[in-house]
């Protein structure tokens, strides 16, 4: 068993569950961390380039009282772009956790 890094276990990648930047293996889960500044906001709306098939996002656990404040949400996840909504833009700085394999 490997250890746990931001919510995923590390180790050799030969799990499916070995997620994050280092340990990228063909078919398997990736994750890449995104940080949304306050100014990529327009018209509370915000767009993530990503590479792969979508699978989901998470918010990072140090950004989850701002997200949850300002509701972000996922409006759509298209050819290689994602996109985020929210009520009320984030007064600061927001990481998210784009999941694509």
């Amino acid at each position: 068993m490997g250890y746990f890094h931001n919510g995923y276990v590390g180790g050799s990648g030969d799990s499916p569950f070995a997620a994050h930047e280092d340990h990228v293996h063909e078919g398997m889960l990736k994750a890449k961390k995104v940080n949304i500044k306050t100014t990529d906001w327009d018209t509370k709306a915000a767009e993530v380039a990503y590479t792969g098939t979508y699978v989901g996002m998470e918010i990072d656990a140090g950004s989850a009282t701002v997200a949850d404040t300002a509701k972000v949400v996922v409006t759509s996840a298209s050819e290689g772009t994602l996109t985020l909504g929210c009520t009320t833009d984030p007064v600061s700085a927001i990481d998210i956790w784009v999941l694509t394999v």
